[in-house]
């Protein structure tokens, strides 16, 4: 049965998506062009008529970016249905009992979302296994194949949801945690920012590794020239470029691996030597 979420159709961050070779790539309905970024979204009623009417496009998706318009979270859970039988594993039955919020089946049949409020998004690991939690920088496709049982809309499941991450992912890692900002933050947004990086002389390049296409090339090499310029725009504040890059088109489950995320950082924030300020020319 289809049933699309109340919570969700009011927010206007809606995407579209295309699968190629298996992978979903967002699209900024606005521009239809591939698109990773928070402000590449649009209202449900908008996004809906594009999927419509223009061809190519195989679904909707719902980008999180946890705030006080939308204190939402979405689990995945992978691998867990049998897109014939519907058989469900217990495992994922028992998160689903737990959670009790809005659930859906995943476009491929094989899997479950389970949207929910909290008003405390979990801190740390985001993926092990066949489970993933997500509440910012991050977007999943919404198919409103409802899962019968389940609650129609989102639910406030705080407690619930940080007991279950704390399950799966234990306390966040102290080692893992990013070291504090080294320079005053820059008095500027993160919009104005990214626009200036995009319109600097290197702007082609820039927006190439920020929103995509992605270039040819090594990725761990790419990853390092994104977090370099994001460095040189943004300061070395390791929270905004890992929110950041996690917006780019460059993110990939590796960036959540903590020491290479912290690797990459550090060795890019090692040869960064210059900053933009705003009385600085950009360069």
């Amino acid at each position: 049965m289809t049933i699309l979420p109340q919570a969700l159709l009011t927010v206007a961050r809606w995407v579209l998506y295309i699968i190629l070779n298996g992978a979903k790539i967002p699209f900024d309905p606005n521009k239809r062009v591939p698109a990773n970024s928070p402000n590449a979204c649009a209202s449900y009623e908008f996004v809906r008529d594009c999927l419509v009417s223009i061809p190519g496009f195989h679904g909707l998706g719902f980008r999180f970016e946890y705030d006080e318009i939308a204190p939402f979270a979405f689990v995945d859970l992978d691998d867990c249905r049998n897109p014939e039988t519907g058989a469900i594993e217990p495992w994922a039955l028992d998160i689903v009992a737990r959670l009790n919020s809005y659930a859906e089946i995943s476009p491929s049949g094989s899997g479950l979302h389970v949207f929910c409020r909290t008003q405390c998004p979990p801190k740390g690991g985001c993926r092990r296994g066949n489970i993933e939690i997500y509440t910012r920088s991050r977007w999943a496709t919404v198919t409103g194949n409802h899962l019968a049982g389940t609650p129609v809309d989102l639910e406030d499941r705080t407690e619930e949801l940080l007991a279950l991450h704390h399950e799966v992912f234990g306390s966040p890692d102290p080692g893992s945690t990013m070291p504090p900002a080294s320079t005053t933050p820059s008095p500027l947004s993160d919009r104005e920012l990214l626009g200036l990086a995009s319109t600097a002389a290197n702007g082609v390049r820039f927006r190439q590794l920020f929103y995509g296409p992605v270039p040819a090339g090594d990725r761990s090499r790419l990853d390092f020239e994104l977090v370099a310029k994001l460095l040189f725009w943004f300061g070395q504040d390791f929270e905004r470029i890992d929110r950041l890059f996690r917006a780019s088109a460059l993110v990939r489950p590796k960036w959540f691996q903590a020491d290479y995320r912290l690797r990459t950082m550090r060795a890019a924030a090692a040869r960064s030597t210059e900053r933009y300020t705003p009385t600085s020319e950009v360069a």
